[in-house]
C-alpha cells in the first residue's frame, strides 16, 4: 500500500493548486470513476488513504470546506465472482431496453460494485443527498452565500463488462427525469462514460435530458482531457469537461483538472495539470470566461426576498457563540410521527411510527394530515418541506388556515392566489395556474384555525381532494379526531385518502441529533471528535434530566431554549441549582408574549405558586371554573388584591401555564406544576406543617408525584432540612441488607459456571453504536407509553406494603435525587456533607443489588430447576447440557442485573466535578463493588482509559476466580469502547488484556480505520 506512486504525489497536488485557492470557500474533489483497477477492497483502502491525505494536506494550506463526490467506473467493478446470473440479466436488458428493470434486478446487476459502494459511503454526506438510487444520486450543497450547487451522479458503469465497446451500452436516464430536472444555481452532471459509449438511440435520449438540465458535464473513462461547449436552438449552454487519468500503469503519467467558478461574476477558469519530473505543472488552461448557465434552469417561480427570510426564520430568537444568525436549516431535524389509525386496536397491535422525512418522497398523489400539540413544530415542518419541494422542481404555496373563511373551491383559490402573490410575484401567477397539477404543492398550516364549522371544513377538504394532487395539512392535537365526528361513508372515504400522522416528542435519538447539530454549528470542520462527543454527552445528560419523566415537552422549541441557556453560561440565582434556573428560564420564556413588568412577574409567580399547591393538596389534576373563581376570591382577600378572574386566567392560558378544556382548567405542562408546588414548599420550609409534609413525601418517594416534587424541590432549595430528610430516607431503604462487596458473598453464584463466556466486540463505528442504543431507549419508552398514560399520578396517602420491585423503584428514585443534589451543588456543599451523600448513594445502590443477589442465592436450586424445565420443553436433550444451560442463564441474569446497578449508581452521581469525593469513598471502601463503580465513573468522564486500575482489578478478580466481577469489568470496558472514540492501538491493548476478541472488521470498517489513521 505504501509503495503506491499516487500516495507520494498527495502533497504535490496540494502545492500545485494552493495558489489558486486564496478566495475559494468550498472545494469539491470530484472523481468521475475508476478509483480502483479491479474493484478490490485493497485498492479502495489505498483510495481512502489518498483522499484523506489530500484533504488534510489541502486544509493545512487553506481553511476551506472540502467535499468529495464520486461515481463508479468500469474499473470499479469486481468481476472475480460468478457473473453467470448477471450476464443473463444484462442480455435481457439489451433485448428489452424499454422495459423498466425492478430494483431487485438492478441490485444484482450492480453487485460487482459492492466494494465501491462501501468506499463511496465513507464520503456520502446524507444531509446533502436529496435522491439516492443505485443508478442515480443527487447531491445538493447550499453554500454560505445562498448559492445552491447540484451534482447529478449517473452510474453508467452499472452495465459494464470486462470487455465493453462504444455504442453498445445502455443507461435508463428517463427513469430519473423528474429527479434530474431539480435545479440549483449551477447544475453539474457526472458520468463515467462519455455519451458516445451508449447505444445511438439511448445516447440521443440521454443527451437531450442531460443538456436540458445541466450546466457542466464531467466525464472520465477515455482519460483524454478535453473541454467543449454545446449550444442548442433554445439557447441552452452545456459545458463538457473530460478528466485525464490521475494514475496509470506508468508512475510518471498523471493528470487532473482544476475548475474554478466565481458565482458572483458568473465566470469560470479551467486548468489542466500534468506530472512533469517531480511536480505538477499547468499543461493547458482556459482563463476566466463567462460561465454560461443554461436558460432552462431558471424559473419564474422564485420566492421573493421577504418570504425567503420567513422560510429561513427558526421561529424563535437564537444566539450561538459560533454563528451570529441562526437559520432554520442550521437546526432543523425532522420529527418522528405516529401513524393514526381509527379501526379498533387489538391488544397485540403495535403502534406504527415513521419519521416525517417520508413527506419528502413524491408519489403520484401526496395527501397528509399532520397533527401536533402547541409548539410541536408544525409550522417549521411546513417551512422545511416547502423548501424541499421547491428545490426539487415543484411549486409549493403555504396557506394559513386562519385565512380560510369559505368552503368553495373558488373562494379557496382566492386565498391560494393571494398567498402565491405574497410568496412569489403577481407576474408569475398565470404560469402557476397553468402548471400541471402534480407540480403544485398545497400546504395549509393550522387548518383547525379556519372559520368553518365541522361540516363545511370537511366540504372544503373534499374540494381540495378533488382539485389538487399534493396536499399537506397541519392541525392541533384534537384535529386527529375529526374522522370520529362523521359516520357517513362519503367523508370516511375522503379521509382515508389522507395519510394521518401525529407529531411525537423528540426521543433520545432525535434529541441527540439536534444537540449534535447545535454543537457542530460553525465548527464542523475543526471540532475534535472526542471534544464533540464529550460536549454532546454533557448537553444530553443535562437536557434529559430537565425533561425527566415528561416534565418538559421534548419538542425542539423547548430543547433549543435549553441549549441556548446551556451555551450562554448566564449567571443565575445561587439559591437555586442549575436545573432550577433552566426551569425558571423556560417559564419566563412562556411569559414573553404577556409583556409583564418585573414586579408584575413576581406577583404572577406567587399567584401560580398558591394555585399549584391547592391542586396538590386537593389531589386533583383539574378544577372547574367555579372552583377556580372561589380560589381567586380567596387569593384576592388573602393578599388584598383585586384580580378579575376572566382576565387573570386568560393570561395563565395565554402563557401556557394552564389549559382550558370545556370549563375546566389544568396545568398544561408537568414541569410548571412540579416547579410551583416545589416553590411553595421551599418558600414555606420553616413552617412545621410544611416540614412534616416534606418528611412524609421523602418517606414515600415510590409515588411518582412525590418523587418528582422532591426532585424539583432540590433544584430550588438546598435547605439542610431537605437534604437531611432525603438522606434519612435513603438510609432506611433495604437497611436489612449490607451493601454487597461482590466478593465472598457471591461465591455460590460464581460457581454456576466454570469459565467466563467468550466475548467478541462488534467493531462498529461509535456513532452507530450510540444511535442503536438511543433507538432502543426510544422503543422502550414508547412501549411503556402504550400501556401507561404519562403525567403526574393521583397518590394514595395511605401507607402500603411494597414488594421487592416497588422497593427497587423507591431505591432508584431516591438514588437519582441524591445524585442530582450532589451534581447540582457540587461547589457549595461542604466536603463532609458531600462524602456522606456520595457514600450513601453508593451504599443504597449496593444494598439494593444485595437484596436481589441474596434472593437468587437463597432460592438458587429451585430457580435452576424451573429454568431446566423450560429448557427441556424446547427440545434440548441431555441432563448435563440442560443443567449447564440453566446455570449459565442464572449466571448471566445475575451479571446483567449487577451491571445495571453499577451503571445506575455511576450514572446517577457521576461527574468530573466530584473526583476528590469519589477518591475518598474508594480509599475508605476498597471493595470490588466500589472499585467497579469508580471505574465506571472514570470510563464515562475522563478522556483516557485507566489501564493501571483495570489491570489491578483484573488481577484481584481472576486470582479469586470471581467470574461475575471479571464479567462486569469486561462489560464496563466494552461499554466504553462502544460509546467513546478510542484509538485502534488502545482498543487492541485493552481487549488483549481482558481476553476480548475484536470481530473481523467488515469491509467498510477496514477502510474507515485507514481513513482515521
Amino acid at each position: 500500500m505504501k509503495n503506491n506512486s499516487l500516495l507520494e504525489k498527495v502533497e504535490k497536488i496540494s502545492l500545485a493548486i494552493k495558489s489558486e485557492l486564496y478566495d475559494i470557500e468550498t472545494l469539491f474533489i470530484v472523481m468521475t470513476g475508476d478509483m480502483a483497477f479491479s474493484g478490490s477492497q485493497v485498492e479502495y483502502e489505498i483510495g481512502v488513504e489518498f483522499l484523506e491525505g489530500l484533504k488534510n494536506s489541502l486544509i493545512k494550506e487553506r481553511e476551506i470546506n472540502i467535499y468529495i463526490i464520486t461515481i463508479p467506473g468500469n474499473h470499479d467493478c469486481d468481476f472475480s465472482t460468478d457473473q453467470s446470473l448477471r450476464q443473463v440479466l444484462l442480455e435481457n436488458i439489451r433485448t428489452h431496453s424499454t422495459d423498466i428493470p425492478s430494483d431487485k434486478i438492478i441490485k444484482e446487476i450492480c453487485s460487482p460494485q459492492l466494494n465501491y459502494i462501501d468506499f463511496a459511503s465513507l464520503y456520502t454526506e446524507k444531509e446533502h443527498i436529496i435522491y439516492d438510487h443505485l443508478l442515480f444520486k443527487k447531491h445538493l450543497f447550499e453554500l454560505d452565500n445562498d448559492i445552491k450547487i447540484i451534482f447529478n451522479c449517473l452510474n453508467t458503469s452499472w452495465i459494464s463488462e470486462r470487455h465493453e465497446q462504444p455504442s453498445k451500452m445502455y443507461y435508463p436516464l428517463h427513469l430519473f427525469k423528474d429527479e434530474i430536472r431539480t435545479s440549483g444555481d449551477i447544475n453539474i452532471t457526472l458520468l463515467h462514460h462519455p455519451l458516445h459509449w451508449l447505444d445511438p438511440i439511448n445516447n440521443r435520449a440521454n443527451k437531450e435530458i442531460i443538456e436540458d438540465f445541466s450546466d457542466l458535464v464531467l466525464t472520465g473513462h477515455e482519460h483524454f482531457p478535453t473541454y467543449k461547449q454545446s449550444l442548442d436552438f433554445d439557447g441552452n449552454y452545456t459545458g463538457y469537461i473530460e478528466g485525464g487519468a490521475l494514475q496509470t500503469g506508468n508512475p510518471v503519467e498523471s493528470d487532473f483538472n482544476l475548475i474554478l467558478i466565481d458565482m458572483d461574476l458568473q465566470q469560470q477558469k479551467i486548468l489542466k495539470f500534468s506530472w512533469e519530473v517531480n511536480k505538477y505543472h499547468v499543461n493547458k488552461q482556459i482563463n476566466w470566461t463567462d460561465l454560461r448557465i443554461g436558460s432552462t434552469n431558471s424559473s419564474v417561480n422564485e420566492n421573493n426576498e421577504d418570504f425567503n427570510n420567513y422560510l429561513n426564520d427558526p421561529g424563535l430568537t437564537l444566539k450561538h457563540p459560533k454563528k451570529s444568525e441562526i437559520s432554520l436549516d442550521d437546526i432543523y431535524i425532522f420529527p418522528d410521527a405516529k401513524v393514526i389509525k381509527y379501526e379498533v386496536k387489538l391488544k397485540e397491535d403495535i403502534s406504527e411510527y415513521v419519521n416525517l422525512e417520508v413527506i419528502k418522497e413524491i408519489g403520484s398523489e401526496n395527501k397528509f394530515f399532520i397533527t401536533g400539540e402547541e409548539k410541536s413544530g408544525k409550522s417549521t415542518l411546513c417551512k422545511t418541506i416547502y423548501k424541499h419541494y421547491k428545490l426539487n422542481g415543484y411549486v409549493p404555496v403555504l396557506v394559513n388556515g386562519r385565512d380560510i373563511k369559505k368552503s368553495s373551491i373558488d373562494d379557496f383559490n382566492k386565498v391560494l392566489y393571494k398567498a402565491y402573490n405574497n410568496q412569489y410575484s403577481e407576474e408569475s401567477l398565470d404560469e402557476f395556474k397553468q402548471l400541471p397539477d402534480n407540480k403544485k404543492i398545497i400546504i395549509i398550516d393550522d387548518y383547525d384555525q379556519n372559520k368553518l364549522n365541522n361540516k363545511f371544513s370537511l366540504n372544503l377538504l373534499a374540494n381540495l381532494d378533488r382539485y389538487f394532487d399534493n396536499i399537506i395539512i397541519t392541525g392541533n392535537e384534537l384535529f386527529k379526531f375529526l374522522e370520529l365526528l362523521f359516520n357517513d361513508d362519503t367523508h370516511e372515504e375522503l379521509l382515508e385518502r389522507f395519510q394521518k400522522l401525529e407529531i411525537m416528542h423528540f426521543g433520545h435519538r432525535l434529541r441527540a441529533q439536534l444537540i449534535n447539530q447545535w454543537n457542530s454549528i460553525g465548527d464542523l470542520e475543526t471540532l475534535d471528535e472526542k471534544e464533540l462527543i464529550s460536549k454532546n454527552d454533557y448537553f444530553e445528560n443535562t437536557i434529559n434530566t430537565i425533561i425527566g419523566n415528561n416534565y418538559v415537552p421534548s419538542y425542539p422549541f423547548f430543547i433549543l431554549v435549553m441549549l441556548q441557556t446551556l451555551e450562554s453560561g448566564e449567571s443565575h440565582n445561587l439559591a437555586e441549582s442549575t436545573y432550577g434556573y433552566y426551569y425558571e428560564h423556560l417559564i419566563k420564556q412562556s411569559l414573553i408574549n404577556l409583556n409583564m413588568k418585573n414586579e408584575d412577574i413576581d406577583a404572577f409567580y406567587n399567584y401560580i405558586t398558591e394555585l399549584a399547591y391547592v391542586y396538590f393538596e386537593d389531589k386533583t389534576i383539574e378544577k372547574s371554573k367555579i372552583e377556580l373563581e372561589n380560589f381567586n376570591s380567596w387569593y384576592c382577600d388573602e393578599y388584598a388584591l383585586d384580580y378579575k378572574f376572566d382576565k387573570y386566567f386568560s393570561k395563565l392560558v395565554e402563557a401556557s401555564i394552564l389549559e382550558s378544556i370545556q370549563e375546566t382548567y389544568k396545568f398544561k405542562y408537568n414541569y410548571t406544576y412540579y416547579y410551583f408546588v416545589a416553590r411553595y414548599l421551599a418558600i414555606n420550609i420553616s413552617e412545621p406543617g410544611i416540614r412534616e409534609k416534606v418528611s412524609e413525601m421523602c418517606k414515600n418517594l415510590y409515588y411518582e408525584e412525590y418523587a418528582n416534587i422532591i426532585m424539583f424541590l432540590t433544584h430550588i432549595s438546598k435547605d439542610p432540612f431537605i437534604l437531611n430528610e432525603i438522606l434519612i430516607n435513603a438510609q432506611s431503604i433495604f437497611n436489612e441488607f449490607k451493601p454487597t462487596e461482590l466478593n465472598d458473598e457471591i461465591n455460590n453464584l460464581n460457581q454456576l459456571i466454570s469459565d467466563v463466556p467468550k466475548l467478541v466486540i462488534d467493531n462498529k463505528e461509535v456513532k452507530e453504536h450510540r444511535t442503536q442504543r438511543l433507538e432502543m431507549k426510544d422503543q422502550i419508552e414508547r412501549s411503556q407509553n402504550e400501556i401507561a398514560a404519562t403525567g403526574y399520578d393521583i397518590r394514595d396517602d395511605e401507607a402500603k406494603e411494597l414488594d421487592i420491585l416497588g422497593k427497587l423503584n423507591w431505591s432508584f428514585k431516591t438514588l437519582e435525587i441524591v445524585g442530582l443534589v450532589l451534581k447540582n451543588y457540587y461547589g457549595s456543599i461542604k466536603r463532609t456533607q458531600k462524602i456522606i451523600l456520595g457514600s450513601e448513594a453508593y451504599f443504597l445502590g449496593l444494598r439494593s443489588l444485595s437484596s436481589f443477589l441474596n434472593m437468587i442465592n437463597t432460592h438458587m436450586d429451585s430457580i435452576v430447576k424451573e429454568i431446566e424445565k423450560v429448557i427441556s420443553e424446547k427440545g434440548i436433550s441431555g441432563k448435563v447440557e440442560i443443567e449447564n444451560e440453566a446455570r449459565s442463564f442464572v449466571f448471566n441474569i445475575c451479571t446483567a442485573m449487577s451491571f445495571h446497578f453499577i451503571k445506575k449508581i455511576s450514572t446517577s452521581v457521576g461527574t468530573d466535578k466530584l473526583s476528590e469525593i469519589f477518591k475518598h469513598i474508594l480509599d475508605e471502601n476498597y471493595t470490588n463493588a466500589i472499585r467497579l463503580i469508580d471505574l465506571s465513573i472514570k470510563l464515562d468522564h475522563i478522556q483516557t482509559i485507566p489501564f493501571n486500575d483495570i489491570a489491578t482489578l483484573k488481577k484481584d478478580l481472576t486470582d479469586k476466580n470471581n467470574l461475575i466481577g471479571y464479567s462486569l469489568l469486561r462489560g464496563l470496558v466494552i461499554n466504553h469502547l462502544y460509546m467513546f472514540e478510542t484509538s485502534y492501538k488502545d482498543k487492541q491493548r485493552i481487549c488483549n488484556h481482558l481476553d476480548i476478541s475484536i470481530e473481523r472488521q467488515r469491509k467498510i470498517n477496514l477502510m474507515s480505520n485507514v481513513k482515521k489513521q
